[in-house]
């Protein structure tokens, strides 16, 4: 029995080594990198990556990150699921607003009232959109079954009465673009509190902000069919989390992941995308072109008004069954009035085809956590309804084989620098909290002293994702049989 207690004191005490043993090698590394990442948004080189064409004027990525996509994307490959956005058509940016001292620009608000959304929503827009949808960016598979779902939830959507007494469907884009004040934030704000854990999936009716783990084509990602468990019901913010990235991932056709679940059940997220496909010109006719939403890895979107119209069982994770009919169950928007969610969608790093992360890899999660986190609050207003409360679960710990630990890591510095709490959902399903908890309350330290500083935390983390296989992906060259839709 002493055995257990021994070894994780053991382990315990190896991990320690390795952070003082470390700091001083990696803060010189750190620095390394983060020039180097002031040097990419100071003068942009297309050289960087040649594999990613920098989009023309109105893309989806800044010219001034064309290296940080290649890498955030690069596990990709190529088609429908390719590292680049494409050239996003539809985005206004004339009235963009910086947030001071924050390093983060506020790019532009959408507001569809629901009322507008259902009146565009007929039987024969929908149709084209899905197909639009469909053919251009998901197109390696068919399921019927989702399709006809939706096909019923829209029927309700457009004639359920007292939709004008909901809050108006809102998306809010955000994107992190001086990176003098962002760098300036990493070297003075302080690690000084670490999440609180709450065994189970979120709760939207209770938890006042939440997170959706979502794609870079917002919506849900159709690149895996493994489906994996997150956190699912939370209220009033939540987080999409897997990447590609146009919001809402496949939701219109297959694949029923955490955000699937969530633009289905909260129709009016759905017909926004939707809507937004018929708006721009045709990206079947217009190849390499995209909707306005959908994030690179400097943008989180922050969406609010999504109001529940139907309740779909825990059991369909992952696929819907020939005979759903019996199991779903419609919904009154306005009994969710009061506890609609918040959704801050913020898409994961993809660790497919890498066993360990390098700093860059680390610098570019938590970059696009921080964003996510600090718009969020930002949306709340002032001061922030929701900042005292941000819902969370293991960000990208699927299919895109992300570590627990690091994840759990990231995270907290992110809301350290956006100024938020968190609550980690943690489902049991992975990697043990144990030794990213302790990691972190070295970094705290002691009684009277202060916490470190998030780039020194950042450089430790990199010395145990670099000398500890306890801290690299998940990723494995032979994965088990993947699961057949």
């Amino acid at each position: 029995a002493p055995a257990a207690p021994a070894a994780a004191a053991a382990a315990a005490a190896a991990t320690l080594t390795v952070l003082f043993l470390t700091r001083r090698a990696r803060a010189k590394r750190g620095k390394y990198w983060r020039h180097e990442a002031r040097q990419a948004i100071e003068k942009p080189s297309v050289e960087t990556a040649p594999s990613v064409p920098v989009p023309a004027s109105g893309g989806c990525a800044p010219s001034s990150f064309p290296s940080d996509e290649a890498v955030y994307y690069e596990s990709y490959g190529s088609g429908h699921e390719g590292g680049g956005l494409g050239r996003r058509v539809d985005l206004d940016e004339s009235s963009s607003t910086l947030l001071p001292s924050t390093g983060i620009v506020c790019v532009a608000r959408y507001k569809e009232t629901h009322e507008h959304l259902a009146s565009w929503a007929t039987a024969e827009n929908w149709a084209q959109a899905t197909a639009v949808h469909k053919t251009a960016f998901f197109s390696t598979r068919e399921a019927p079954a989702q399709e006809a779902l939706v096909e019923h939830i829209r029927q309700h959507y457009v004639s359920v009465p007292r939709r004008e007494m909901v809050e108006p469907v809102s998306a809010t884009l955000y994107r992190l673009s001086d990176m003098d004040d962002y760098t300036a934030l990493l070297a003075s704000v302080r690690l000084t509190r670490i999440p609180a854990l709450v065994a189970g999936v979120f709760d939207e009716e209770r938890e006042p902000c939440i997170v959706d783990f979502a794609n870079k084509r917002l919506g849900g990602d159709p690149s895996d069919p493994q489906p994996v468990s997150q956190p699912t019901r939370t209220s009033r913010v939540s987080l999409p989390i897997h990447p590609p990235s146009r919001i809402g991932g496949a939701f219109a056709s297959y694949g029923f992941a955490q955000e699937e679940i969530m633009f289905v059940q909260r129709f009016g997220l759905a017909a926004l995308c939707m809507k937004s496909l018929l708006d721009m010109p045709s990206p079947v006719d217009n190849p390499g072109t995209c909707s306005r939403y959908v994030m690179t890895p400097s943008e989180a979107w922050i969406l609010q008004g999504g109001a529940a119209f139907c309740k779909t069982p825990n059991k369909w994770y992952g696929k819907i069954p020939k005979d759903w009919s019996s199991g779903v169950k419609l919904l009154d928007p306005t009994a969710d009035r009061d506890s609609t969610p918040m959704i801050v969608a913020m898409d994961a790093f993809r660790a497919k085809g890498m066993e360990r992360y390098d700093r860059r890899h680390l610098d570019l999660m938590l970059r696009k956590a921080y964003v996510a986190f600090r718009g969020a609050r930002h949306c709340a207003g002032d001061p922030p309804a929701f900042v005292h409360c941000v819902s969370t679960g293991a960000w990208g710990c699927g299919v895109f084989k992300n570590n627990h630990r690091v994840s759990f890591v990231i995270q907290t510095l992110a809301a350290a620098l956006a100024e938020v709490a968190l609550t980690y959902h943690a489902l049991g399903d992975g990697l043990s909290l144990g030794p990213a908890i302790a990691f972190l309350e070295q970094q705290l330290g002691g009684f009277n002293t202060e916490g470190a500083p998030i780039t020194d935390v950042m450089d430790d983390l990199e010395g145990l994702c670099s000398s500890s296989d306890d801290w690299k992906t998940t990723w494995t060259k032979d994965p088990p049989p993947q699961r057949k839709y």
